[in-house]
């Protein structure tokens, strides 16, 4: 049984024996090894920068393998930025800038052996930010962590290695090209006073008179424009970037298919700045489209959206509404009907009130807010003043007066007569078109807020 014993131990000897060595080798060289980074737990999250997006006056950003500066973002006044010397996308610099302001730094780590274990050495990206004041920010961006998309970051003359949300590196990314200006015609849209659109042999005016746009006829008559449609083109146009911007001047328009355009657009300042655009048919193959401004000949690329919106026909910014007098400039209503007048004047209380319809003040009140919001049904393409047929207007059924404050002039509404298909003629002022409303917009106008008695069934 001994000799049995004695037989096993040596036969497992050597099997002990490489156990040994193992924890021994364990003990001697885990020491050895670099020390992981340690993350403070419960780490209270902090802003990476003091300072408001106005405050900032420039940015350098430099690029990681040569070390030179390769995007400068220089503020030039409120309104204007410079990308490398050129005009900027003011919008797109204050969203780094508000990005920039609200980063936080979520954890940071000082017991480390060397920084290009965290990518800092060298960094990805080296931000400086210079203020106002003359306060500066110097900030070297490494690797993402190693379980999420955050980013080590270390300040200049602080050996600390941060923790900073995904958000800092993301808000550098953009490139010089990105950040040129794509305005085309780089104005305010409430700058503009006066806008010309020409399509091949269509012309279609604007001009502004105060607050408010009026289509320009071609014998210069001003018509009340649907003032939404006029605002809604000014935003697509003067208010959006275009989508590309070629960095290059044109020294040929064929080459854009400009020499011929599909449609031109001129548009007039408040101080006289006169600026005109082409854009050319679509680029084959695409639903894009070249633009050029003539005054810094520069190439710029629209979608289809901006295209179609030039391209509407004048119908769709002629006025709809009935009143054409804003609400704000309405002084007195006098309605004619069965040889009455009816008089509508604001009172004391800020209320519309008319005597003569015997009716509650918040009846006659209601009555005058609700005829400034009315549209006409249907608005034709058909000049009443250039048919011989009798629509009714010289003895109209129902005539309203809307006076301006300061004005002995009314604009005026007339109702005419019904047709066979339901509806009824209206003339709107001098708007030599002829308009369309349906019977129960001619009820409305014609019981001036009193309800109709119930139908018999």
């Amino acid at each position: 049984m001994v000799e049995k014993k004695k037989s096993l131990d040596k036969k497992f000897l050597p099997t002990i024996i490489a156990i040994i060595v193992l924890l021994v080798l364990v003990v001697l060289v885990v020491p050895l090894k670099k020390p992981s980074p340690s993350v403070q737990t419960g780490y209270e999250r902090k802003q990476l920068f003091d300072f408001k997006p106005s405050e900032v006056t420039q940015i350098e950003i430099l690029s990681t393998k040569n070390r030179e500066i390769n995007m400068v973002l220089e503020k030039i006044d409120e309104k204007t930025w410079h990308v490398n010397g050129q005009l900027a996308y003011t919008p797109d610099i204050q969203d780094i800038l508000t990005v920039l302001s609200t980063v936080g730094l979520i954890g940071e780590i000082k017991d480390y052996n060397n920084l290009e274990e965290f990518g800092l050495k060298p960094p990805h990206k080296d931000l400086k930010m210079t203020l106002k004041n003359g306060k500066s920010y110097r900030v070297y961006i490494g690797d993402t962590t190693p379980t999420s998309s955050n980013r080590y970051a270390m300040l200049e003359k602080d050996n600390t290695v941060y923790i900073a949300d995904k958000y800092l590196y993301n808000a550098l990314s953009a490139t010089p090209q990105s950040l040129i200006n794509r305005d085309i015609f780089k104005i305010e849209p409430s700058e503009v006073e006066e806008l010309v659109i020409e399509k091949g042999n269509n012309i279609i005016r604007f001009k502004k008179d105060g607050d408010h746009w009026y289509l320009i006829q071609q014998d210069d008559q001003k018509l009340f424009a649907d003032q939404s449609n006029v605002k809604s083109i000014l935003v697509s146009l003067f208010g959006n970037a275009a989508d590309v911007y070629i960095d290059e001047k044109v020294k040929d328009l064929k080459n854009y298919k400009l020499d011929d355009p599909l449609v031109s657009l001129r548009a007039r300042t408040s101080d006289g700045k006169d600026v005109k655009v082409l854009y050319s048919d679509a680029i084959p193959s695409t639903k894009l489209f070249y633009a050029l401004n003539t005054l810094d000949n520069k190439v710029y690329v629209v979608n289809k959206t901006k295209i179609d919106r030039i391209t509407m026909p004048e119908m769709d910014f002629r006025n709809k509404n009935l009143v054409t007098v804003p609400m704000s400039d309405l002084d007195k209503v006098i309605v004619y009907k069965n040889d009455k007048e009816y008089t509508f004047k604001k009172d004391r209380r800020n209320l519309w009130v008319s005597k003569e319809t015997g009716l509650e003040d918040i009846v006659t009140n209601q009555y005058i807010l609700d005829l400034s919001a009315r549209y006409a049904d249907i608005i034709s393409d058909l000049k009443y003043h250039d048919t011989k047929e009798d629509f009714g207007f010289d003895n109209p059924e129902l005539k309203i007066e809307l006076y301006r404050k300061g004005s002995g002039t009314p604009d005026t509404i007339k109702t005419g007569k019904a047709s066979k298909e339901g509806y009824y003629y209206v003339s709107v002022n001098k708007d030599p078109y002829l308009y369309l409303i349906y019977e129960d917009t001619f009820r409305f106008l014609k019981n001036m807020g009193k309800k109709d008695p119930p139908r018999n069934t």
